[in-house]
């Protein structure tokens, strides 16, 4: 017996969003009530992919109620409409891809309560305002795309506080002022032995 399952579901083709929603919580209702022996954990691994295929319109309110997804990309699509906060219950997400879409308004603040992401790309939108310093709280994020957007003012300083950060891609984003790097107050700092 395998200590734990790995289920992956990747959709490259998706007709109705109705549709993909309900098979994913089919499968993952199905797979939630596996049996395991003791102290063997079952890990659900979902991937959504909807990537070129022109899928257009908002994305559904549904969508966001999938908190089992760690990878969601519907990047390169005619998506349209602004981001919703409820984006917040993806609570396992990793990689979060919006980019190349029509996407507008400006970004929820609530994205920065999504402690697992470690990539998010949200170029080549039509988001606007200001970034919102939540985003700062992304501890394990390692890439940030935001570039051709139109945001205005400067990068919130609270994004200085990302050490995992290694990608920033803001150009083309309407962000303006100086990128300030500031360690958590916490951040033990030593001093090479002479």
């Amino acid at each position: 017996m395998l200590s734990s399952a790995t289920v992956s579901v990747l959709l490259c083709l998706c007709v109705n969003w109705v549709f993909l929603i309900l098979l994913l919580l089919l499968v993952a209702q199905t797979e939630a009530q596996a049996t395991t022996a003791p102290n063997e954990g079952l890990l659900l691994s979902f991937i959504l992919r909807v990537y070129a295929l022109e899928v257009a319109g908002v994305i559904p309110e549904e969508l966001w109620s999938l908190n089992f997804l760690i990878k969601m990309d519907v990047g390169k699509n005619l998506l349209s409409g602004p981001l919703s906060p409820s984006v917040r219950n993806l609570r396992e997400i990793k990689y979060l891809d919006l980019g190349i879409n029509l996407l507008s308004e400006q970004l929820p603040k609530e994205l920065g309560m999504l402690s697992e992401l470690v990539s998010l790309s949200i170029g080549r939108n039509n988001f606007s305002g200001p970034v919102p310093p939540e985003l700062g709280n992304l501890s394990k994020l390692e890439h940030l795309y935001m570039g051709t957007n139109s945001f205005s003012g400067p990068l919130p300083s609270e994004l200085g506080h990302l050490m995992k950060l290694k990608t920033l891609n803001i150009d083309s984003s309407g962000i303006s002022g100086e990128i300030v790097i500031q360690p958590p107050a916490d951040l033990n700092q030593t001093t090479p032995n002479q």
